[in-house]
């Protein structure tokens, strides 16, 4: 709610199973409330656990299957501008706000690129702003419906948003992963391609299994970022 002259929050909506309570509780969370806190306000779906936390395996297209009933069902109901959709193995540097919004100018939806070199049409669907405008209600409804459950989340986004109508297009480096540098899945042991430019946030995809985002946000979170200290 807004008070006196302020805008009126941002939602912010994340989704995680019991699987990532962890993230959430230790990483997620604490970044959101130092950062983002005053602009944003929290819609968090905490699910049941129905697949094995595999990538790919089992009913994990079933479980990611989710995240995109929960935001259709809220873009067809809020009242905001815009909104950000975020997973929650995701720490944030500053308040992202202003920089959403610069780079979301006359666009319908903000995706934090998983494009490696020479990649062109691979967007991340942990992490997005989406202006609420008839054409995404329509999209998110269309997407729901028309989703391919042989495909994970992501899948189905890069799968459908080249056939719609909406502007799209990937955000800057400053939403940072491994996709801006090695585009290679790290594993424990491998050198941490630490980013040599300003980052506003930092997302632990590019590797596998909870210990390994887990150890890789903690390290994020202890990396003297220069840039914004």
């Amino acid at each position: 709610m807004s008070t006196g002259n302020k805008e009126p929050k941002i939602p912010l909506l994340t989704y995680y199973s019991p699987s990532h309570e962890l993230l959430f509780e230790k990483h997620f969370y604490p970044s959101y409330l130092k950062h983002l806190s005053d602009d944003f306000e929290l819609f968090v779906l905490k699910d049941q656990q129905t697949c094995d936390v595999v990538f790919r395996k089992g009913n994990w297209n079933k479980q990611v299957k989710e995240k995109v009933t929960y935001v259709n069902n809220f873009i067809q109901d809020t009242a905001s501008d815009f909104f950000l959709f975020s997973d929650v193995d995701i720490i944030f540097y500053k308040n992202v706000k202003e920089d959403l919004l610069f780079e979301m100018y006359n666009v319908d939806i903000g995706f934090q690129s998983d494009n490696t070199k020479g990649q062109t049409d691979n967007l991340c669907s942990g992490f997005y702003c989406c202006r609420v405008n008839n054409k995404t209600k329509s999209f998110f409804n269309y997407l729901t419906n028309h989703y391919d459950n042989n495909q994970s989340d992501q899948q189905n986004f890069n799968l459908f948003l080249p056939k719609s109508d909406l502007n799209y297009k990937p955000l800057s480096n400053k939403f940072y992963n491994f996709s801006h540098s090695t585009g290679s899945i790290w594993h424990h042991g491998l050198k941490i391609p630490f980013p040599e430019f300003p980052i506003a946030m930092y997302h632990a995809n590019y590797t596998v299994g909870n210990t390994n985002k887990e150890y890789l946000l903690q390290t994020f979170k202890e990396w003297d970022n220069k840039f914004f200290t």
